[in-house]
């Protein structure tokens, strides 16, 4: 079985798609004590680290075949009046950049609001990908076209270790939308 593990875990709802999706959560980083006890609640059998990506060793985090990191998307998000990227952003960037070269992933995800792609947070990111011949792409997805009874649109990068000489990388098929009331329908 394929293994998952993710930075910036939140409440590991990325892991509860990743284990449908047939990969075994092993692993996550949140900073937040309260999200990461949620994220533990939510996979009892996943190891889940109370800390501060910038600080973690990751030459002791477990290696995985699937790694997603999900950073902070306050200072990016058009919620905010104030937003704009801070030296915080960029250590978190750069600590992302660490865990894939040090865990060399097979597959690489990341999920943010869609102003990060402008980033220089996101830039590094991207190179370090680059740098480590992994195929990769981004789109921005609305939720609501996967079978999610949301309308959210989020920025999502995909890349695969083995470079641009393997078969390229897909989005899924997109779903009729579904309203909220159909998707509990059945509560």
């Amino acid at each position: 079985m394929k293994t998952f593990a993710s930075l910036c875990t939140g409440g590991e709802l990325v892991g509860v798609g990743a284990q449908i999706a047939g990969l075994f959560p092993c692993g996550g980083i949140e900073y937040d004590p309260a999200i990461a006890a949620v994220a533990q609640r939510n996979h009892p059998n996943t190891h889940i680290i109370h800390a501060d990506v910038c600080t973690v060793s990751y030459d002791y985090f477990p290696r995985v075949d699937v790694l997603h990191a999900s950073p902070p998307c306050p200072n990016f998000s058009i919620a905010n009046k104030v937003r704009g990227e801070t030296t915080a952003d960029r250590a978190i960037a750069h600590a992302i950049t660490r865990a894939i070269a040090t865990i060399q992933p097979q597959v690489f995800t990341l999920d943010n609001v869609s102003a990060y792609q402008h980033s220089e947070s996101f830039k590094e990111i991207v190179q370090c990908l680059h740098d480590r011949d992994y195929a990769l792409e981004w789109h921005v997805l609305n939720a609501a076209d996967f079978g999610i009874p949301q309308t959210r649109k989020r920025l999502w990068l995909f890349a695969r270790a083995g470079g641009w000489m393997r078969a390229p990388l897909f989005l899924p098929k997109q779903q009729s939308r579904i309203s909220w009331y159909a998707a509990i329908a059945d509560i």
